[in-house]
């Protein structure tokens, strides 16, 4: 009982004397405010669609959140992205073709209706369909022939085995055989 109250006298006494001064609890203030402040400032910036990437660039990302630096990271890049695309630059012949194809479109609606909504992909096959092309296949008919052959080479197997078993000569089992019929001797 002595020891525990002695022990935590010594961890009172510890936590007395680690105890944050006046000036590092107003240092410590001041440091979550900054971050509050470039937070919120960060905040504004990633909404606002005007910013530009010199803006974000004055934002000090060891103050952010990861979710903040991420999103900042994602806004930088898509500007240079923005920046480094040029314009569509269209030559006269290009030009001649989407003139024409406006002037056709007007002209006859039905077609250009069915040549833009007609399936560019073929439809996908059913499970018949596909096992049909796969024994339409060389390598199914390959495989079908050698299953054939296989089948065959297996009954004539069972044939001559058959034909062996019945040719051969049947020992004495005290009997006798007269026109194929078996009779019984004394």
């Amino acid at each position: 009982m002595e020891t525990t109250i002695q022990d935590q006298a010594q961890q009172i006494q510890q936590l007395e004397t680690a105890k944050p001064t006046v000036d590092q609890q107003r240092m410590t203030r001041e440091l979550a405010s900054e971050r509050r402040r470039e937070r919120q400032r960060a905040r504004q910036m990633l909404a606002d669609y005007s910013t530009t990437i010199d803006d974000l660039n004055t934002l000090n990302g060891s103050l952010l959140t990861p979710a903040l630096q991420e999103q900042l990271r994602h806004n930088r890049n898509a500007m240079v992205a923005n920046n480094n695309i040029q314009g569509i630059q269209f030559d006269d012949a290009a030009v001649e073709r989407i003139n024409n194809f406006r002037t056709f479109s007007r002209a006859n609606p039905a077609d250009t209706f069915v040549t833009n909504n007609s399936p560019q992909f073929p439809e996908p096959l059913s499970a018949f369909q596909k096992w049909a092309q796969r024994q339409d296949s060389m390598t199914g008919r390959m495989q079908r022939q050698q299953v054939f052959q296989q089948e065959q080479e297996r009954q004539l197997l069972k044939a001559q085995t058959s034909f062996a078993e019945n040719s051969k000569p049947k020992g004495k089992e005290g009997g006798f055989y007269i026109g194929g019929v078996k009779g019984l001797s004394d």
